[in-house]
């Protein structure tokens, strides 16, 4: 009797497991029923009547609080209005990002938009700057596999091969916020996407499908890089970012990529030097 005990709760789990993990993969995975992976935009601060406005971007798993960005927060001056995204714990879907600030931008009415992404980040951006007239100063950009230092490419690669089907054996738990991280918690389902679109080739990044075949520009109206990046080779990314006429990019000496070291002073003076002449006129 145990051992026919035994086969019947084991069976029971496969079952309840399979149909668990179907499901999840089923109504999470389908793109018309998915559309819940996108982000939220709080306001940082506002000013009446103000006419220039930054959006803040972060970067792969980011806090979802201002933690990351106090260095940039520190130089942005009064009567600006500072809008800062954070991520759904639902996901993560560059199109629906994207989507979500374009909303908010047109909702808002600037005069002058100046987006500053932060590593993964940069991805959104560069797809609201295809559609919108904003301008950009990425930080450490990361745009897809091609960029990524050895090291990190193959990181992300291996880290997507185990996380994309462990998620989908543990189904509907791949949604819980169980991965902590400063000032709250993001779910597995987050890191897949986000290591996914770390991993991927550039030219998947780089073209969406809207009445066709789409391909975005790599622009940018400023650029700072970290000197000892350990995530993205500077040199391979400066072959595809385009920059504005007279821009070089600003770089950050004797520093990791934003945010996995201290140096927040040297990255203060260097994106105010890129920030100050972003400020002077509208996009």
């Amino acid at each position: 009797m145990k051992v026919l005990f035994i086969i019947v709760v084991f069976v029971v789990f496969v079952v309840f497991a399979a149909i668990n993990a179907a499901s999840y993969a089923i109504m999470t995975y389908l793109p018309k029923k998915d559309t819940t992976r996108g982000l939220d935009i709080m306001a940082v601060r506002e000013f009446a009547g103000a006419d220039t406005a930054i959006y803040l971007i972060g970067g792969m798993m980011s806090p979802p609080t201002v933690t990351q960005f106090e260095p940039v927060l520190e130089i942005i001056p009064s009567g600006i209005d500072v809008y800062m995204t954070q991520f759904l714990t639902k996901g993560f879907n560059l199109d629906q990002s994207a989507n979500a600030v374009m909303r908010h931008i047109k909702d808002k009415e600037h005069q002058n938009v100046i987006i500053i992404p932060v590593s993964l980040g940069y991805q959104v951006a560069v797809r609201v700057a295809n559609y919108e007239k904003v301008k950009l100063l990425p930080v450490c950009p990361c745009i897809g596999r091609d960029v990524l230092t050895e090291s990190a490419k193959w990181k992300s690669v291996v880290g997507y091969i185990l996380a994309f089907p462990f998620s989908i054996l543990i189904g509907w738990l791949a949604l819980r916020p169980m991965i902590r991280v400063e000032g709250g918690r993001y779910s597995l389902r987050l890191l897949v996407d986000q290591t996914a679109a770390c991993a991927k080739n550039l030219s998947w990044n780089a073209c969406g499908v809207i009445g066709g075949k789409r391909c975005y520009a790599m622009k940018a109206d400023g650029l700072i890089l970290a000197e000892n990046d350990t995530l993205i080779d500077n040199d391979k990314l400066l072959t595809y970012v385009i920059l504005s006429n007279g821009v070089k990019p600003l770089v950050v000496e004797s520093a990791d990529h934003y945010g996995n070291g201290q140096n927040h002073r040297q990255f203060q003076e260097r994106i105010t030097e890129a920030l100050h002449p972003l400020l002077k006129s509208p996009a």
